[in-house]
């Protein structure tokens, strides 16, 4: 019987421990995985200009979003060589409908002539995002991104 109620005890901190810490350990690690592989499509798209590269990460209304900045580029003749460099997910939370996440992001941005060759201006910027994801079939996608600050920053080694 001791044994019994021994592992009733264990099985109950386990379960609490997970409650308390797995499970968000879990929901952040979802959320964060969703906005960068976004992030890595977003990249894909700036440089092919095709948004279809947003296919599986994104929702049909946050793709349309994604295609005026390409047909801006597009008129410009440019395309956009970006990386990602840093992500810190400041916070999220998970909502009935998916997520919301802000999220510090600094990226590096070339812009590429029409023969794929950089313009020369390399930049540098820090934004903070609020992301709002939503729940397909079980995983997250990004379905708004609202740019809550932006600042440019020098680049220390170009």
């Amino acid at each position: 019987m001791k044994r019994f109620i021994a592992v009733i005890v264990v099985l109950s901190v386990i379960l609490g421990a997970y409650t308390l810490f797995g499970r968000t350990w879990l929901q952040e690690r979802s959320v964060r995985q969703a906005i960068v592989e976004y992030d890595l499509a977003l990249t894909d798209a700036f440089l092919s200009g095709d948004v279809a590269e947003l296919a599986d990460v994104a929702t049909d209304a946050q793709r349309a979003s994604v295609s005026s900045y390409l047909g801006l580029f597009e008129l410009q003749g440019m395309r956009l060589e970006a990386e990602l460099v840093t992500l810190d997910l400041i916070s999220f939370e998970i909502t009935p409908r998916g997520a919301t996440a802000e999220v510090q992001e600094l990226w590096t941005y070339d812009r590429l002539g029409p023969d794929g060759l950089s313009a020369g201006d390399r930049t540098v910027e820090a934004s903070t995002l609020r992301y709002m994801l939503v729940d397909v079939s079980g995983d997250l996608i990004v379905d708004d991104v609202t740019v809550l600050r932006t600042e440019s920053r020098e680049e220390v080694n170009p």
